[in-house]
């Protein structure tokens, strides 16, 4: 279930700490279940949804494991704010989190989005190269 598309086919961590990118690398292999561990507990509780702390505390995740995991599904469109909070055990308000009731299509990594914008740019060119095709076709035929 994890899709490293959405931080350029790479494992999210902070560049330039070897600890950071050592760890993003480690959770490659699990992130997907992990992932897929979160997205079902969140199914399972329905419309209620859960905080953050909820999923940490019933799936025995840490809390950067399993904000990771929810992040990458609420990038993807799976997964909203409800829009409610929650008291937590620190006595302040989390945000309840459920699944979306209409996914959307998930984010295209940077360099998708870079391949269709040259793509576009060659689509432009070409319609440019058919416009002036056109107008010297309509003066010619004009100037008969």
């Amino acid at each position: 279930m994890a899709d490293y598309d959405l931080y350029g086919g790479k494992p999210p961590h902070v560049e330039g700490s070897d600890t950071s990118e050592a760890a993003a690398e480690k959770i490659v292999e699990s992130a997907g279940t992990l992932q897929a561990r979160v997205f079902a507990f969140l199914k399972q509780s329905g419309p209620h949804g859960c905080t953050d702390e909820f999923l940490q505390k019933n799936l025995k995740l840490k809390a950067q494991t399993e904000t990771a995991r929810r992040r990458e599904l609420v990038l993807k469109g799976l997964v909203v704010d409800s829009g409610t909070k929650r008291t937590v055990s620190s006595g302040r308000s989390a945000t309840v989190w459920v699944l979306c009731d209409d996914p959307v299509p998930k984010p295209v990594c940077k360099s998708t989005l870079a391949q269709l914008l040259h793509l576009a740019r060659e689509e432009v060119e070409d319609l440019k190269r058919e416009i002036q095709r056109l107008q010297t076709e309509l003066w010619e035929a004009l100037s008969l």
